[in-house]
């Protein structure tokens, strides 16, 4: 059973709720004040670039940025008021970009190249051996993952930010990791003499 939503942080959604319905309404202030909310938008998706090692440049974020801001707009009314406004965008946000991120054919980057210390070639091709690994893992059991070891989120910030349980967030990565470690050990295999 989940833990109780603390009694602010329900006011807090609350209230969130009331301004997402009176936008829906069509009342000028409450679109207005949404709009503002909605200015964390650029700043999630920059933050999140970043964590990825600047994948996507300046023009393809402020372009992402407006992608998924209409988006988000477009489906407020499914807003339920179970988190913070921003926490639901932010579900926007990181699918967004990760979803650009592949259609891209690109791979996050650990740091920038002038900031990388000398790496062993081996480490490298390691590394790049996981992404590909984890690209062939499902969809859903991909986000889990990469939110819980790239973003260090908890099976509970997980599950609020996807809409799902913590236990089905905690299922699908344990179901992941086991499908990661069984591609990873096959091409292992295949690649010793």
């Amino acid at each position: 059973m989940a833990s109780p939503t603390p009694m602010g942080a329900e006011n807090s959604f609350r209230a969130d709720m009331e301004l997402v319905e009176k936008s829906l309404g069509g009342g000028w202030w409450s679109q207005n004040e949404l709009l503002e909310r909605l200015r964390c938008v650029p700043r999630m998706l920059a933050a999140k670039n970043a964590r990825l090692g600047r994948v996507l440049d300046d023009v393809e974020l402020e372009d992402l940025a407006q992608e998924t801001l209409v988006s988000v707009w477009r489906k407020r009314h499914q807003y339920a008021g179970r988190s913070s406004l921003e926490t639901w965008v932010y579900t926007f946000c990181y699918h967004h970009l990760m979803n650009r991120v592949r259609r891209a054919g690109r791979r996050p980057r650990t740091v920038a190249l002038e900031e990388a210390e000398e790496v062993r070639a081996e480490e490298a091709t390691d590394y790049g051996f996981v992404y590909r690994a984890l690209d062939e893992l499902s969809p859903s059991d991909q986000d889990v993952v990469r939110l819980k070891h790239f973003e260090q989120m908890t099976f509970n910030q997980i599950g609020e930010l996807l809409e799902i349980s913590p236990n089905t967030a905690k299922s699908r990565y344990y179901h992941g990791i086991e499908h990661l470690r069984t591609i990873l050990m096959t091409r292992k295999e295949e690649l010793e003499p």
